[in-house]
C-alpha cells in the first residue's frame, strides 16, 4: 500500500503507534528502490532540508515526523518522481489520502501467519539466535513459541519472545550481581531491549546506575 501510495503520488506518510513496525517498514520500501538504482537518505536534523536528485534518483525517510512536521510539509512538497519521501508518524490521528496505518496488531498476525507457513526456513534461522529452540527432551518447540509470540501486542515482543531475549537479559542480570559489576553499555543495552528502543536519557541512566558509581550529569 505505502509503495502503490510513493508511486502515485512521490511521497507517503507511514503511521502507527510505537513499536508497531512503521520504521522497518519504511527502510525495507528503501530497500526496494535501492534496488532501482535509487539513493537512500535519512533526514540529518537540518531546518530547511533541499532534496537532490539530480546525479541519481533518491528517497528520502523522516523517522520521528511527528516531531518535525514543519520539515515533513518541507520535503513533502519537493516530491517527484525521481525524488520520493517516506515520512513516519506515531500515534497521529488524523491523516489523508496518502497515508498508510500499521496497526500492532495487524503486524503480528501477518508476522504469525508468515512464521507458520515458512516455518522450513525461519526455524533454522530462529535456532541460531535462540539456542533453546529445538527438537529433543528439553528444548523449546517452535510451534509453542511461535504462539506465546502471536499473543504479544507489538511485532516488536512478537520477536522479542522469537528471539529468546527475556532468558539472555535474566542470565546477564544474574552475571552483574554476582560479579557486583555494572557496565554502562550493557545497562543501555538492556534498557533498549526491555523498552522496545526508546531513546535513554541521562536521567534514565542515574536512575538504573547508582550515583555513587558515576554521575552521567558530568557529560
Amino acid at each position: 500500500d505505502a509503495i502503490n501510495c510513493l508511486e502515485l503520488l512521490n511521497y507517503v506518510n507511514i503511521i502507527g503507534e510505537s513499536g508497531s513496525g512503521k520504521s522497518l517498514t519504511a527502510f525495507q520500501i528503501a530497500y526496494e528502490y535501492s534496488k532501482k538504482g535509487y539513493k537512500v537518505y535519512k533526514y540529518n536534523g537540518k531546518d530547511n532540508p533541499t532534496l537532490y536528485s539530480e546525479l541519481s534518483p533518491a528517497i528520502y525517510i523522516l523517522d520521528n515526523a511527528h516531531l518535525y512536521k514543519n520539515v515533513a510539509n518541507t520535503i513533502q512538497q519537493q516530491a517527484k518522481k525521481e525524488c520520493k519521501v517516506i515520512c513516519v508518524f506515531t500515534d497521529v490521528i488524523n491523516s489523508n489520502e496518502n497515508s498508510v496505518r500499521i496497526t500492532s496488531k495487524q503486524s503480528v498476525n501477518i508476522l504469525y501467519e508468515y512464521y507458520t507457513q515458512n516455518a522450513e526456513q525461519i526455524i533454522p534461522i530462529v535456532k541460531k539466535i535462540n539456542k533453546k529452540v529445538g527438537f529433543n527432551f528439553g528444548d523449546t518447540s517452535f510451534s509453542w513459541l511461535i504462539n506465546k509470540a502471536a499473543s504479544q501486542k507489538s511485532p516488536y515482543y512478537f520477536n522479542y519472545i522469537i528471539r529468546g531475549a527475556s532468558d539472555y537479559i535474566k542470565t546477564k542480570m544474574e552475571d552483574y550481581k554476582k560479579d557486583e559489576f555494572l557496565d554502562l553499555l550493557a545497562v543501555i543495552a538492556i534498557y533498549q531491549i526491555l523498552s522496545a528502543d526508546n531513546f535513554i536519557l541521562i536521567s534514565k541512566l542515574n536512575e538504573l546506575i547508582p550515583s555513587k558509581i558515576f554521575n552521567y550529569d558530568e557529560f
